[in-house]
């Protein structure tokens, strides 16, 4: 019996490992690292990230009206071209309710605009989300829960002829947060054919 209680708990431990290993295997492009709540005025947040397998994100939010964010992000990845890609993009973020006490709920609208910068993108295809958010905080940890729409010219390379095509996706985006470490979780869903994505990111804010 001693034997069987043991076995279970390692085999526990063991999936959790391999679970971990395949998100930082299959990961992508990186995660929009959303957080759960707006910022007060003239409060600032800068997160730095990353998303395996080469992919470093710099992010910087600004709280303009307490339920206003703006800001500023950069992205820089290795690809399957082996050259470099950036990405950078202005931000936005719109709380539009809040309730409870102990532990808060945040309704939000986040948004973001930019360009990918790379040969592979002579077209100039910009990069786009707008997500509606679901925050939920105590005075320590937060869960965010997120879905909208994405275009992102990186989920769709093209393997055989190197480049990029214009394609909309529905993604979603799901995470936790404390004051200072953030785990991120994003899905992409192909609209025109069938095919999933799914992103894993690692953060850190100041």
């Amino acid at each position: 019996m001693n034997n069987k209680k043991n076995i279970i708990p390692f085999f526990k431990e063991k999936s959790l490992i391999l679970i971990v290993a395949l998100f930082l295997i299959l990961s992508g492009c990186a995660v929009p690292f959303e957080t759960t709540d707006t910022k007060n005025p003239g409060e600032s947040e800068v997160i730095f990230g990353y998303t395996p397998p080469l992919n470093f994100t710099t992010r910087a939010d600004l709280g303009v009206t307490g339920y206003t964010d703006i800001g500023v992000g950069l992205e820089v990845c290795g690809h399957l071209s082996n050259d470099p890609v950036l990405c950078a993009y202005v931000t936005g973020k719109q709380k539009i309710l809040t309730f409870g006490k102990d532990l808060h709920y945040n309704i939000l609208i986040s948004g973001a605009y930019g360009t990918v910068a790379t040969d592979l993108n002579p077209e100039n295809i910009p990069y786009y989300h707008y997500t509606l958010l679901l925050g939920m905080e105590d005075a320590i940890n937060g869960f965010l829960f997120g879905i909208g729409v994405l275009q992102d010219p990186r989920f769709s390379w093209k393997l055989m002829h190197e480049e990029f095509s214009k394609e909309t996706y529905i993604h979603s985006v799901m995470g936790v947060e404390t004051k200072k470490l953030l785990f991120q979780i994003q899905t992409v869903h192909k609209i025109k054919d069938s095919g999933e994505y799914i992103s894993c990111g690692f953060g850190i804010k100041l």
